[in-house]
């Protein structure tokens, strides 16, 4: 639901005179970090949720029930890891990586890191 202001954006983008390329291309990239710091939070929020009824502190570790809602194979992960894959080839791998640095987590993503930025 983060993301559904994103597709009126770039259709409004799209019938924009050829002139406004730049502009649209920047408006693109700007949406782009929007999408992947939205679903980072939906993803925090999620966990917050967890850890809230639970009754976890922040650092307290989770029981593999209440890991299994994080996995990497949880289709809101999925949906992550598919941004990632479009932000790579629309703001650039290097831009992307640095947003992965900080918003992935090291262990649940540590597989994706490894495949898509060769970060250990």
């Amino acid at each position: 639901s983060a993301t559904l202001g994103f597709a009126p954006e770039i259709i409004y983008e799209g019938l924009r005179p050829t002139s406004a390329v730049a502009s649209a291309k920047a408006s693109y990239k700007s949406a782009m970090y929007d999408m992947l710091t939205d679903k980072a939070a939906l993803i925090a929020q999620r966990e917050a949720l967890i850890r809230r009824l639970r009754g976890l502190k922040a650092d307290d570790e989770f029981s593999e029930e209440e890991e299994s809602l994080l996995l990497a194979s949880d289709p809101m992960v999925q949906a992550y890891y598919a941004l990632y894959e479009v932000a790579n080839a629309r703001i650039g791998k290097t831009a992307a990586k640095k947003l992965a640095k900080v918003y992935l987590n090291t262990t649940r993503d540590a597989e994706f890191l490894k495949k898509v930025y060769k970060i250990k």
